[in-house]
């Protein structure tokens, strides 16, 4: 419950939990989704044993999509791969404007103006 919600969540973990229907998918803080695993796998093992294993299949590749959609949205410093505050990346400072030159003039066009 003191979890920080946006904290990494390591895929592989994610796929391992799912083997139980629905674990994997409280892990990544998806309840409902978790839910309806668990329901839809037991609903399909008790009343038709096929597609209760399919759900129970489909359930792995889901729950590691899942933590990686969820790591994909977390801020940048939050993630794992940011160890150091310097590797955020900077916008490159302004450069100072390059006063500009006049080029020289012909004599006879300067008593044109």
């Amino acid at each position: 419950m003191g979890e920080a919600r946006n904290s990494y969540k390591d895929p592989l973990v994610a796929g391992m939990l799912a083997i139980i229907p629905g674990a994997g998918h409280f892990y990544c803080g998806e309840r409902l989704r978790g839910v309806a695993y668990m329901l839809g796998t037991a609903v399909g093992l008790f009343l038709f044993l096929v597609p209760g294993l399919f759900i129970l299949a489909a359930s792995v590749p889901d729950a590691i999509l899942c933590a990686q959609r969820r790591n994909r949205l977390m801020p940048p410093l939050l993630h794992p791969s940011m160890t150091n505050i310097t590797d955020v990346p900077h916008p490159e400072p302004p450069q100072p404007e390059q006063p500009v030159e006049e080029t020289p003039r012909a004599p006879w066009t300067e008593s044109a103006r």
